[in-house]
């Protein structure tokens, strides 16, 4: 009898210890799964709209030196396709639109549809002026993206700064399903002697909804960089390094996007999990 107890004893030890593993391993598997939705959608949307940023100022930068020219034609820039720009106004104030029709392939594959509108108090780089850029139907390889960045120049002294706000973001995905965003941010632009190795530097915070239905608050702890010559995600612009935490209801995301290297690549991290993503 004290055998069979003994026994008994020792299959219920082990049952429980067989579902106490597997507990823990679906939990595993749900805490990856969510960390590599919402830092992947977190990350295709900030290379979405930093792309934005970055052939928008390269176009309004030139736009405002050659007013009246031929404008692409000075443009040293693959994203932009010939005929696409129009431009009014003056150096002070004006509006450039990029047009990039039913589709604008760039030499990295990336196709671009749609209008980016940008209004603008003031030049670009001089302190005090406002930019405000509007998408209008655009979008980037099938990834709709929606909303009004306010662009504000806050440049003291050393390289040009930009306080950025996203009102109304929202991107749809080629799927159908759909995420929204607001953004705080500031954007610090480092000129290199080559303008290929200029480094965009972006700190700030930003919540949302991802597409799953997620509400998470994101908060950049150390300043995630972009490097022009790395432009290599089929999405825009991944950064080459920087750390970005997310945080949902349940959840805190470490999203560390490594040690400079131009890669496809970042780590997602939730209490003992890591996860290495491919962009």
């Amino acid at each position: 009898m004290k055998k069979m107890i003994l026994n008994n004893k020792l299959i219920l030890g082990m049952a429980l210890l067989v579902f106490g593993a597997v507990s823990c391993s679906d939990e595993d598997t749900e805490v990856v799964s969510l960390a590599k939705d919402v830092a992947t959608e977190e990350a295709e949307l900030d290379a979405a709209l930093e792309d934005v940023d970055d052939f928008s100022s390269i176009s309004l930068e030139v736009s405002q030196e050659n007013a009246g020219g031929k404008i692409e034609d000075e443009i040293d820039d693959d994203r932009i396709c010939d005929g696409i720009i129009t431009f009014e106004g003056t150096k002070a104030d004006g509006t450039l639109t990029i047009d990039f029709g039913e589709g604008c392939v760039d030499a990295n594959g990336n196709i671009r549809t749609g209008k980016v509108i940008i209004t603008y108090s003031g030049r670009y780089f001089e302190p005090g002026s406002v930019t405000t850029i509007t998408l209008e139907d655009y979008s980037i390889n099938g990834m709709e993206v929606e909303g009004t960045r306010t662009v504000t120049n806050i440049t003291t002294d050393g390289s040009p700064t930009w306080n950025i706000t996203l009102v109304g973001g929202k991107v749809t995905f080629e799927d159908g399903s759909v995420a929204t965003r607001e953004v705080e941010r500031i954007r610090v632009w480092e000129r290199a002697p080559s303008p290929i190795n200029d480094r965009i530097l972006i700190t700030g915070v930003a919540s949302g909804q991802t597409k799953g239905g997620v509400a998470y608050t994101s908060r950049i702890t150390e300043e995630l960089v972009y490097i022009r010559n790395c432009r290599r995600g089929r999405r825009g612009r991944v950064p080459v390094s920087g750390v970005n935490v997310i945080t949902t209801e349940n959840r805190t995301l470490t999203i560390d996007f490594g040690d400079g290297t131009c890669d496809r690549r970042f780590t997602v991290t939730s209490d003992d999990t890591e996860q290495e993503v491919t962009f």
